[in-house]
């Protein structure tokens, strides 16, 4: 997950460019335009909240018509291409090392007018908009998504794992860091309903079972607690500059490793045992 800047891309100037589309879809709508308008400052005024954006029935009609034209956009809407290719690094939903698609944030089977509403477009991975498909809210009032154009704290790091033993093979959790109130309860629901769902378990496992078979290596020889943290922490920053965000499923557990004191006291009994099994055996006489 991080913060993106808003696309800047002026809406409005788009819509005018739709009304003089011939595409079939576009002269459907072109009635409805001043509405779709209307509904686009309804959502940049609540921030995308799903909370505070209520569903109007008045577009339903047209919805095969908003979808089309994002599915096969015509020149007016060339940006959404360039939308879906304009980052790199991690995905800005789940926070995964993957992107190649555009997440509506408020889904475009429940918000068509939204379809190609670029505040409502976010570059993400397949496996986080899969996995969300067109969950948007829970009961709470703070459960939702985040947004990643809206939701400021998103700048800050936001998650880090739990680990809890058997250390052979360690239960991993993404869970929060560093938030309260309401951005609290929003980064619990994205995390159940969206991190987790899009396979972070098996991906921090894996990372976690590559570690711990080289401990050696992947701590560069080091033994110390202290030396050990230091490693984590320099990743940690390393996947803040690549990935984009302190946020990245790695940064999470390179974090969440170097707090958890009996995960590092078991990783350095690992790089001792490893160290003491590649001395060489000494040949009596």
């Amino acid at each position: 997950m991080r913060k993106l800047i808003a696309p800047a891309i002026n809406d409005s100037a788009i819509l005018t460019e739709l009304s003089s589309s011939k595409a079939n879809s576009a002269t459907v709508i072109r009635s409805q335009l001043a509405l779709v308008s209307s509904r686009y400052e309804h959502y940049r005024a609540s921030r995308g909240n799903p909370k505070l954006v209520q569903k109007d029935d008045a577009l339903a009609a047209f919805k095969d018509h908003f979808i089309e034209l994002y599915e096969t956009p015509p020149v007016a809407l060339s940006f959404i291409e360039d939308l879906r290719a304009s980052i790199t690094g991690a995905c800005p939903v789940c926070g995964r090392d993957a992107l190649g698609t555009l997440d509506h944030y408020l889904p475009k089977a429940d918000f068509s007018e939204f379809s190609f509403f670029s505040k409502n477009l976010i570059p993400a991975c397949n496996r986080c908009n899969n996995s969300r498909s067109n969950l948007v809210q829970g009961a709470g009032d703070s459960d939702r998504p985040v947004h990643p154009y809206y939701d400021e704290f998103l700048v800050n790091r936001v998650i880090t794992v739990d680990i809890q033993p058997d250390w052979r093979a360690p239960i991993i959790n993404v869970i929060p860091f560093g938030l309260t109130n309401d951005a609290l309860a929003t980064m619990e629901w994205h995390i159940a309903n969206v991190i987790h769902p899009s396979g972070f378990k098996e991906y921090a496992e894996g990372i976690w079972g590559q570690i711990t078979s080289q401990p050696v290596e992947f701590f560069q020889g080091k033994t110390t607690i202290k030396a050990l943290k230091g490693v984590l922490a320099q990743l940690c920053q390393i996947e803040t500059i690549v990935s984009g965000t302190a946020n990245s499923w790695r940064s999470a557990l390179f974090h969440g490793i170097g707090n958890n004191s009996e995960a590092l006291k078991y990783l350095k009994s690992l790089i001792t045992k490893q160290m003491h099994s590649r001395k060489p055996f000494e040949i009596e006489d």
